[in-house]
């Protein structure tokens, strides 16, 4: 199912995402918050915190602490009247990629501690999702929050929705606010993850293997992904000079641009009327990879690889 955008707002894109048969809607955000991976990864594991950023979330525990990556968290919503407010129990969980050189925070509905809702607040049926930090540079990271939520009792999920689908976007506007606080930045500094990164970043093969994960994610081709990589000039004097969000722009500029060079756009284009146009009209191909709403778009994996070339040279053409 595809997204389809709602609205961009302070450089956050907001989606919603449609399922047949049912009103309950998946939300989600993207965009960029200045500070380290790392830093976004203290905030978000700071529970307790919660209710100083997170979108009309007045309570939020720990109820089980099972390890530093695993906790089963107690959270109530503050809701207008006449509705009802919201509680939930969820089973948070922080998986590092290394090779993708990002981080994923989930969360969803768990049983496992049985926790009796306090009166007059309804138990949230559904509510999964997750935060995935992306490396963008040791100052910028590429942040998604991912929604989808049933509100229980006799809310109406359509009715929910109106309020919920703004949930991503604020928590970004929060996650910004919080990750200028010192203290995260302090905690970031002596945590695990920290040592993860670095260690990740001062070894040339694990960063050529984050290239090649991450461009096989937009073209959907690990063979193709590869032999970009591998055969891309100039790449080694680009990773030395360190993993930066302009780097990283700079290399799938270089990338799309092998792509043609090296004859596999045709394996990654199965619109033959915009190969033809590409193909015909290269100049177009030497503007397109100036583009920062181009890369930007690549980056955050709103749309397949094909879709966004096309929306593109449709605009710009």
């Amino acid at each position: 199912m595809e997204k389809k955008l709602l609205y961009e707002k302070d450089g956050i894109r907001a989606y919603e995402t449609s399922f047949p048969g049912t009103d309950v809607k998946e939300f989600a955000a993207t965009g960029f918050v200045e500070g380290p991976m790392e830093v976004m990864g203290e905030v978000i594991m700071d529970i307790p915190r919660y209710t100083e950023w997170m979108a009309d979330v007045s309570e939020s525990r720990v109820i089980k602490d099972i390890d530093r990556l695993t906790k089963i968290v107690y959270g109530r919503i503050k809701l207008p009247w006449p509705i009802a407010d919201r509680d939930f129990v969820v089973a948070n969980k922080t998986l590092l990629e290394v090779e993708f050189a990002r981080c994923i925070i989930s969360f969803s509905v768990t049983d496992e501690i049985a926790v009796k809702p306090p009166k007059k607040v309804v138990r949230m049926e559904q509510l999964d999702g997750c935060f995935k930090l992306e490396y963008m540079g040791a100052d910028r990271s590429l942040v998604t929050y991912t929604q989808k939520a049933h509100p229980g009792g006799s809310t109406p999920p359509k009715m929910a929705n109106v309020t919920t689908q703004h949930y991503p976007c604020k928590n970004i506007q929060g996650l910004r606010r919080m990750a200028r606080l010192p203290v995260f930045a302090e905690r970031a500094a002596n945590s695990p993850e920290k040592k993860i990164i670095q260690d990740t970043l001062a070894d040339r093969d694990k960063v050529r293997l984050v290239m090649k994960n991450r461009l096989n994610e937009f073209l959907h081709n690990q063979e193709i992904a590869d032999s970009v990589v591998e055969n891309m000039k100039g790449l080694d004097e680009l990773l030395a000079k360190g993993l930066t969000y302009n780097r990283l722009k700079e290399f799938i500029s270089k990338a799309i641009s092998q792509l043609f060079e090296m004859g596999f756009a045709p394996k990654v284009l199965s619109d033959s009327s915009l190969l033809k146009l590409l193909e015909k009209k290269p100049e177009i191909v030497d503007r397109m990879l100036q583009d920062d709403e181009l890369a930007f778009s690549m980056l955050e994996h709103a749309k397949p690889f094909q879709d966004i070339i096309k929306g593109w040279t449709t605009k710009n053409a």
